[in-house]
């Protein structure tokens, strides 16, 4: 993957418990990394485990290599939220590709 070609700035961001200030917790986004991909949209594709709907996949995002993504990540790009469905798809030292679900923007 040529760096050149990941030209989109995105967030990656990873879920974990917060203290909530009432002696709990609560779930918080928190920034992993602020870097740049290659953002493509796919054909819906579905994914099924054991004929169970896992996840729709709208986006594949190909990233510089070890980003530590992993599924249930987060990114965000332009505002607009998504969730990592698959990690580690890409070629070793050269580039990471995630699987990626659109989320319903909180406008919509």
């Amino acid at each position: 993957m040529i760096a050149a070609r990941l030209d989109t700035p995105l967030r990656l961001e990873r879920s974990q418990p917060v203290a909530d200030e009432r002696g709990g917790w609560v779930e918080d986004w928190v920034l992993l990394e602020e870097t740049h991909g290659r953002l493509q949209p796919l054909r819906s594709r579905t994914q099924y485990d054991g004929g169970r709907l896992q996840a729709e996949v709208t986006h594949a995002l190909y990233l510089p290599p070890e980003t530590g993504a992993v599924p249930g990540d987060r990114v965000v790009i332009a505002g607009q939220d998504y969730r990592v469905v698959a990690a580690g798809l890409g070629r070793a030292g050269r580039y990471d590709k995630l699987l990626l679900r659109e989320l319903e923007s909180a406008a919509g």
